[in-house]
């Protein structure tokens, strides 16, 4: 049976929060991960991913590591839940539209040009 590339359809997956990058064999029927065979001199796997935040610490001293135009973000989170635990369930819905705002344009600024292409990134979940 072909070990040739040509059979092969590039697939990735994420396992146990790692990335799998292989091929499914046509021939073979079945998955496999690359092989140095598989993989040519001028070959390049682009990975794009969005890096989670490190977590603020008690101090206010801390600065969050997004940018700054984002800082309000934190602090419509910070009201909607303090709004909630005080039962001013309206003020907690306004804050909370505040912050899906802020969100909804963080997402956008993180996938949008941001590798050096000008590619807009379509958002999957898991």
């Amino acid at each position: 049976m072909s070990s040739d590339i040509s059979s092969k359809i590039k697939v990735w997956w994420i396992k146990y929060s790692k990335l799998g990058i292989g091929a499914y064999d046509n021939t073979e029927n079945e998955m496999k991960s690359f092989s140095s065979t598989d993989i040519g001199a001028g070959d390049q796997i682009r990975v794009l991913f969005r890096k989670k935040p490190t977590k603020l610490a008690v101090t206010l001293t801390d600065k969050p590591d997004l940018p700054e135009q984002f800082h309000k973000g934190i602090m419509y989170r910070v009201m909607e839940q303090l709004s909630a635990r005080k039962g001013d369930y309206q003020g907690a819905r306004y804050y909370q539209a505040e912050y899906e705002k802020c969100l909804a344009m963080a997402k956008k600024y993180t996938n949008k040009g941001r590798d050096g292409s000008h590619t807009s990134i379509a958002l999957h979940e898991y």
